[in-house]
């Protein structure tokens, strides 16, 4: 009987005993939580990142760049106006600024923030910019290095004037006119010769179509109009970089340090 009495209780105590209430569980639930966010956002901040890609010093501010570039493996744009250049060698830092998307000749004011794309690379040059702003590039900057020396050397791919839209009768272009057309390099305005001197059409079509603004004008809202590649300039009037044995740092708003290079 005593058995029997032992038992019965025992399973009544296990029958009448409370389950465990929210409030005991939440706590292991929220820190679980907690850990998966700092875990995604660090897994972000990883996959959004930039990496100095080469340092080239030279004789001048004009001649010495860093390169940044964004890894293919990013995920989204990320922003490099407002990170800082360090130099170890020299204690010099700098802060990098704004740059023109589309660039004109004579703009005024600073553009916009520099939002490197995966794979979009930014050469940061210590001097100041021969064509006195910061800029990405495009299939037209190429005009922009006429009497300009851009360091590292502007890429020249801009269409060929002679693809593009012509005039249509009567105000065609004979076979002189196209031929010389074919014979203008890459993003060049050239001299018109005096075989054509005669040709008003011709001129015409020369002038209007063979500089930067024409081919902007023409070629912004194609695929592919914007090349990848920005040129920033610390408008520096010294040296910025060691010559030799230099450590670069590129540090974020708050000091912290994104990525270093090592040149000897």
């Amino acid at each position: 009987v005593v058995l029997a009495l032992l038992w019965w209780g025992g399973r009544s105590a296990l029958k009448n005993a409370a389950p465990n209430s929210p409030s005991d569980t939440a706590p292991s639930s929220q820190s679980a939580a907690q850990s998966t966010g700092q875990s995604q956002a660090a897994e972000a901040k990883m996959q959004n990142t930039l990496v100095i890609a080469g340092l080239s010093r030279g004789s001048n501010p004009e001649s010495e760049y860093i390169v940044i570039r964004a890894p293919q493996e990013n995920t989204a744009p990320v922003a490099l106006t407002g990170l800082s250049l360090r130099s170890a060698g020299t204690g010099n830092e700098a802060r990098i600024g704004m740059a023109w998307k589309l660039p004109f000749p004579g703009a005024s004011g600073d553009g916009e923030t520099v939002r490197l794309a995966p794979g979009e690379v930014a050469y940061v040059t210590s001097g100041h910019a021969p064509s006195g702003i910061s800029f990405a590039t495009n299939l037209c900057t190429g005009y922009l290095t006429s009497g300009l020396n851009f360091t590292p050397a502007l890429d020249r791919e801009c269409p060929s004037v002679a693809r593009g839209p012509l005039p249509e009768p009567p105000n065609h272009l004979n076979d002189a006119c196209l031929d010389f057309l074919d014979s203008i390099p890459a993003c060049a305005t050239p001299e018109i010769p005096l075989s054509l001197s005669g040709d008003g059409s011709c001129q015409a079509y020369i002038v209007k179509n063979t500089n930067y603004n024409s081919c902007v004008s023409l070629h912004k809202n194609e695929a592919g109009f914007y090349r990848g590649a920005w040129y920033l300039y610390l408008n520096r009037n010294s040296s910025f970089w060691k010559s030799r044995r230099e450590s670069a740092e590129l540090r974020d708003t708050h000091g912290g340090v994104i990525d270093a290079y090592t040149a000897e």
